[in-house]
């Protein structure tokens, strides 16, 4: 008996296969006699990545990948608190920028004991970079102080930046929030607590891996219960789950009344805070989340 194939399920056949080439690649690559436990955490970030990402040509295919990629996160959903997987990961020096430095996870700066919180929530310093003004204030995102102080209500906050601590120490001092009376940061992290990855996409690129943090306080934070705010989205590459890309502030001057990014997210906050869990959530689409809630 012969079956006629029509040119949709040819089409169709094609996008599945191409969909699940990566995993095809990686199961060749983990599976072989010569395989690391190194490779484990980027193969599965890779795959991740790759079932995150929409595109045109996901059409037909789109629950096959939410699917593979709800048992991708279940399958490896420990992934990152295995001190096995961890720590080989970082010394592989295929995935750390050989002569690079080592993450030095005692650069954080502890300010004020943790609250008895379920939830940490991690933040690059929201402030204008590029514009130019005789004070920090000026360049102050708008609804900083009021997104933090909603903040703390609910999560334990640190400050995560790409940069020194001396500088993070004078900017934060310099926007009021080291001695604000309505908030407290628990700790601050700076550069040396990233790490140097190499990517086929973005070449070598610094990055910031919250298994830094879950590992040096596992009792306290891990996968379920962290958020990460960054504008810029290669800095969550190792934990593209937990990462919520912002939309960066710029031309303070000309935007400080336009913009509402801080207040919004303070509301996307307190809902998931009444969550048990995170990593069924897909931050990139927070906004639908939050007017779905409010609409209820």
């Amino acid at each position: 008996m012969c079956l006629k194939t029509s040119s949709l399920q040819w089409d169709l056949i094609e996008k599945m296969i191409n969909a699940l080439a990566p995993f095809e690649e990686m199961t060749r690559q983990v599976s072989s006699s010569d395989a690391l436990a190194s490779d484990i955490i980027p193969a599965v970030t890779v795959l991740q990545r790759l079932l995150l990402k929409q595109m045109d040509e996901d059409h037909r295919i789109k629950t096959m990948k939410s699917t593979s990629l709800d048992a991708l996160q279940r399958r490896f959903s420990n992934m990152e608190q295995n001190p096995l997987y961890c720590i080989a990961s970082l010394l592989d020096l295929r995935h750390c920028q050989a002569g690079t430095r080592n993450v030095d996870t005692g650069v954080a700066k502890k300010l004020w004991e943790r609250q008895p919180h379920l939830r940490h929530t991690a933040h690059q310093l929201i402030k204008d970079h590029k514009s130019c003004a005789e004070t920090g204030q000026e360049l102050m995102r708008p609804y900083l102080h009021e997104f933090l102080t909603s903040a703390y209500e609910d999560y334990d906050i640190v400050i995560w930046s790409a940069t020194s601590m001396k500088w993070i120490d004078a900017k934060i001092k310099e926007l009021g929030v080291m001695d604000n009376p309505n908030y407290k940061i628990t700790f601050m992290l700076d550069s040396a607590a990233m790490i140097t990855v190499h990517t086929p996409k973005r070449g070598v690129v610094e990055v910031k891996p919250l298994g830094v943090i879950w590992g040096k306080y596992s009792e306290f934070y891990n996968r379920k219960n962290t958020i990460m705010f960054d504008d810029i989205g290669r800095n969550f590459l190792m934990n593209p789950q937990n990462g919520l890309k912002i939309r960066p502030f710029m031309k303070a001057h000309l935007n400080r009344e336009k913009d509402k990014e801080l207040h919004k997210l303070s509301l996307y906050l307190k809902e998931i805070a009444k969550l048990d869990d995170f990593s069924g959530l897909n931050h990139k689409h927070w906004e639908r989340y939050l007017s779905k809630k409010q609409n209820q």
